[in-house]
């Protein structure tokens, strides 16, 4: 599993695994181990179509919460990560996915809006998920959620699944949003299991991440794009300076802690707000927040 100055390396199967990027012509270079905190899980099968975005979609992921430990390298600086403090999520997606090259499909289509929100967060003893697909008048065309045991020892989880995964049986949110940005700014997700009262969790944004760092929405390197047998390219942007609601930036993973009322996490708010949004206030393709 190597393509350039890029490979993966498996240590024990769906668990562990080192991620290294060799020194190369872009400064970026990285060598990382991670530890696995939870067992995996399948998230359901999306299904969206044509009339709802205007291409097919029928996909699903398999997603791991863990730790991160290793070195970042960057021009100028390296960022050690410790894996007492460095929580991360590990997922692989397939099925039909709108990437890639595009193919003509014949007339066009009027252009349509998409709300993703997809949020991974780490707890003390626990982990929880959620994923949430919506149109443009806030009908929900997808969700899932759900919460997991996390454990302080690798060794110590049960298997590839966990026998002890609880699917949620509701999720809504309430959120707040920076002004001039399609960016949340806090609010609540709120999220039921059976048998148990709401619970209501607290988002508090620390940093954003340009998903077109990896591709999502970015105009020349986006997924998929045939550049040659190799091609290897850097980019950095200071994002005081980008304009948030630009097509290519409204995509990002929000770092984010969270309170629920009884203990604290940390975990990423994914968000793709494209669309009128009625109950939020965007009544046009990409306005920002008042």
């Amino acid at each position: 599993m190597t393509t350039g100055p890029f490979r993966i390396e498996i240590g024990q199967p769906m668990k562990n695994i080192r991620v290294v990027v060799e020194d190369n012509e872009t400064g970026i270079g990285a060598d990382l181990e991670w530890i696995p905190r939870s067992a995996h899980f399948a998230e359901d099968h999306q299904r969206l179509t044509p009339e709802q975005i205007g291409r097919w979609m029928i996909a699903t992921r398999m997603n791991q919460f863990g730790f991160w430990r290793g070195e970042l390298r960057l021009p100028g600086e390296t960022i050690t990560l410790d894996a007492a403090h460095t929580y991360g999520t590990k997922d692989r997606s397939w099925g039909v996915r709108p990437v890639g090259d595009s193919v003509s499909m014949g007339a066009p289509l009027p252009p349509k809006g998409l709300k993703f929100f997809w949020a991974p967060l780490h707890w003390s003893d626990h982990v929880t998920h959620v994923g949430l697909f919506e149109g443009d008048r806030g009908e929900v065309w997808h969700w899932d959620g759900f919460r997991l045991p996390a454990y302080a020892e690798s060794d110590q989880i049960p298997g590839i699944e966990d026998p002890n995964i609880e699917r949620l049986v509701s999720v809504s949110h309430n959120f707040t949003w920076l002004p001039e940005t399609r960016r949340i700014s806090g609010g609540q997700i709120r999220i039921q299991l059976p048998d148990s009262d709401p619970i209501e969790i607290e988002i508090e944004p620390i940093g954003s991440v340009l998903m077109k760092g990896m591709g999502y929405g970015h105009p020349e390197w986006g997924h998929g794009q045939w550049k040659g047998e190799l091609a290897v390219f850097g980019e950095s942007w200071n994002l005081n300076e980008i304009d948030p609601l630009a097509p290519e930036n409204i995509h990002i993973q929000e770092v984010v802690r969270v309170h629920n009322g009884v203990s604290e996490g940390v975990g990423v708010l994914e968000q793709l707000v494209v669309g009128p949004y009625p109950r939020y206030g965007f009544t046009k393709f990409f306005d920002g927040a008042i």
